[in-house]
Parts: C-alpha cells; structure tokens; sequence
C-alpha cells in the first residue's frame, strides 16, 4: 500500500490524473493558457462600416436618382429637412427634384468610420482638408473661398467639398448630372435697366426676380432654407436670397458711417467702373455681402446681398448665391 501511494502521487504530478480516493476519480484537465492579445488604439474600421463616395452616383446607401420610397426603404430614420424638397436620411441630407434625389451630402464627421473616396478612406480630424480630398477626384477646380466656408467642385460638378466655418468642417456632396450642369455652367443672364434712372445691371434669372424701387431694385429668390433661432424660442426664419441695389444720395464716407463701417475693414473691389469697399459680415447660416462705390459728388452705388450660408443647408448652394451676387455689381452701370 506505501508503494501504490508513492506511485499514484507520482503520477498526479505527471499526469493530474489520479486520485487516492474514489470521489474524483476523473479530474478534468487544466485550462489552456493562451496569449492575451494587445488591443490597438485606433483600431482599424471595419471596410463594411466605410461608406464610399462615387462621384455621380451616390454616397454610401443613398444615390442620386433613387426615388423616395426607394430612400425610405434604405434602412435610415427619415425625416423632413429644412426645405421643402429636403430629407434627412440618418446622417445623410438628400435634396429631392420631384420624386427623385437630386444631390446628397453629409458631414464627414457624422461618418465615424470615414469615407472612402478615391481608393483611399479619410475620417475627420488628423489634417483632412478638401484639399487633401481633392487629391483623390478627377477634374476639380481651384478652392473657391466664400465668407460662409470653402469649397472644391470636381468632375464636371458630379462631386463637391464643402469646408464651413472657422473650424474647416468637412462636407461630401454628390449631385445628378442636371444638377452638376448647373453647378458649372454660366449662370443664365438677363439684363435689367430702371425706368426712370440711369441704372442698369445683369441677373441670374433662373434664381432672382426683380422688383423696381424708386432708389433702386430688389432681386429675390425663392426661400432657400431657414436661419435657425438660437433664443430657443423655436421661431426660424425662412430665408431667400435677396440682393438690395439702391442710389443714396450721400457721400461714400457718409454712407459707410451711417451703417457703422470702418472704411480699413473694407476689401477693395471696383463697381460701376468707380474704387469700391467691399465688407463681409456673418455668422454661421447668416450672412451678408455690401459693397459701396461713388456715383458722383453726392451720391453713393451700394448692393447689398444677404444669403444663406452653407450651415444653413440651402437648396441651392452658398458658392452660386455668391456668383449671383457678384454677377449683379460687377455688371451693374450708372451713369449721370
């Protein structure tokens, strides 16, 4: 009996399989000891979580061209936009031309895995510019430098980056091929003379109706979103663009006093062949161009165009309210 116990002992050690009693006679075997991986930092996203941009086709599950029920059954919460023709599809902002979507954007930092653009995938943060977008997109333009934010248009207007505000942030846009043509294309130009004063100036008359003043003229558009009201009242003010032309009949100088202008906070720029002060004022979805130029010894040119920015998501876009509006002061004509 001292001999088996030696020898069962010895093979416990060896083996953990024996026991001098009879409660256990089968001890299961210890647990495998396996390497505990490192978890990385930044963990690579998964490729299925990359949404990817085809320039003229889509971003991710929204494309140009799908119809509403076919957006509605994408799998997003849906709900109304700021405009009319504006839907919101999760993340994602669809502008809808009758039954079908006409462009989609979305905010680079509302994609938490990225985007895929070009082969490559670009999230937001660690130095992603639409520069560096634009990098990866066939045929873009030059950065075009707005007050209410940047933008790069590429292939033939199909693909559009947006950067707004002082912070640079990052919008993919992917418009239909009609709605890309005029993106790029000239704006369409009518000419408008006063009856009764010799003023005179072109138009975009796809965007802008005229009406007469006795001063001047007042080009609308239709409204093209909201400015949102930051009292939390709720109370958002719908927002065309709107372009003031008027003849003061004061002194260039007088004429910057009355509205509180700094003539050094001016940018130089010519109107109606006269030196002009161009001043640029907003915030966010607000803003609004003045530029004032002599008309003679008492008397002062001043256009004025307040539009929606591009954080205000209007259905048309920030950069061809601009040309609309520089369309009509470097036409514009006065002549004594």
């Amino acid at each position: 009996m001292h001999r088996l116990s030696n020898s069962c002992a010895a093979l416990v050690v060896l083996a953990l399989g024996c026991s001098s009693g009879a409660e256990n006679p089968k001890a299961a075997p210890p647990a495998r000891q396996e390497a505990t991986p490192v978890a990385s930092k930044t963990p690579a996203p998964a490729p299925s979580d990359v949404v990817e941009l085809v320039s003229g086709v889509g971003i991710g599950p929204v494309r140009v061209g799908m119809t509403r029920a076919e957006l509605d059954a994408a799998g997003l919460a849906t709900k109304p936009g700021a405009t009319s023709d504006a839907i919101l599809a999760g993340p994602y902002m669809a502008t809808l031309e009758g039954d079908r979507v006409a462009s989609v954007r979305v905010r680079l930092a509302d994609l938490p895995a990225g985007a895929r653009v070009g082969g490559a995938v670009f999230t937001a943060g660690g130095g992603t510019t639409i520069q560096t977008i634009a990098e990866k997109l066939p045929g873009c333009g030059p950065l075009s430098a707005n007050v209410g934010g940047d933008d790069i248009v590429c292939d033939g207007g199909k693909t559009q980056l947006l950067a707004a505000g002082p912070p640079g942030i990052v919008t993919l846009a992917v418009h239909a091929p009609a709605r890309a043509a005029k993106l790029v294309a000239p704006a369409g130009e009518a000419k408008w003379t006063h009856p009764q004063l010799p003023l005179s100036f072109a138009y975009d008359a796809r965007l802008l109706e005229v009406s007469p003043r006795p001063d001047g003229a007042v080009l609308k558009s239709e409204i093209l979103g909201k400015i949102e009201d930051r009292s939390g009242e709720g109370k958002d003010t719908p927002q065309p663009l709107v372009i003031t032309v008027a003849v003061r009949g004061v002194k260039r100088s007088e004429a910057l006093a009355a509205e509180k202008i700094d003539e050094k906070d001016c940018e130089s720029a010519s109107m109606a062949g006269q030196a002009a002060c161009l001043f640029r004022a907003g915030s966010h979805d607000m803003q609004q161009e003045r530029i004032f130029a002599e008309a003679g010894a008492n008397e002062t040119l001043q256009v004025t165009c307040d539009y929606l920015g591009d954080m205000g998501s209007p259905k048309v876009p920030f950069e061809e309210q601009l040309k609309a509006c520089r369309q009509v002061f470097e036409s514009l004509a006065y002549k004594r």
